[in-house]
C-alpha cells in the first residue's frame, strides 16, 4: 500500500455538497451515472455552433463530469483526461 487513501476514504474527506437539483433524490440519474457519489449539479447553459442557447444539466462527481439532457447523458468527461480548463467570457 501507497500510503493514498481509497476513493471512498477521499469521499468521506471531501466535504462538497453542491447537489442544488437534488438529483441523488432521483434513482434513475444515479443509476444514469453509474452511482457515482454527486459533488455538483446545476443547470448551465451551452451555446452550440448555430449559437442557440441550450439548457443543460451538469453533474460533477469525484470521477466524471456528465452532460446530461432529457434524462440521458450526452457527454461522460473522466476527470483524468482533462488537460486543461478555459472560462469563455461572453459580453
Amino acid at each position: 500500500m501507497d500510503g493514498k487513501p481509497s476513493l471512498e476514504e477521499q469521499m468521506k474527506i471531501l466535504t462538497i455538497d453542491n447537489d442544488t437539483l437534488q438529483l441523488t433524490k432521483q434513482p434513475a440519474i444515479i443509476k444514469l451515472l453509474n452511482n457515482e457519489p454527486i459533488l455538483y449539479s446545476g443547470k448551465i447553459k451551452k451555446i452550440n455552433e448555430n449559437q442557440w442557447i441550450q439548457e443543460r444539466v451538469f453533474i460533477v462527481t469525484a470521477e466524471n463530469i456528465f452532460n446530461v439532457h432529457k434524462s440521458k447523458v450526452k457527454r461522460q468527461i473522466p476527470f483524468k483526461t482533462i488537460k486543461g480548463l478555459s472560462q469563455n467570457a461572453m459580453n
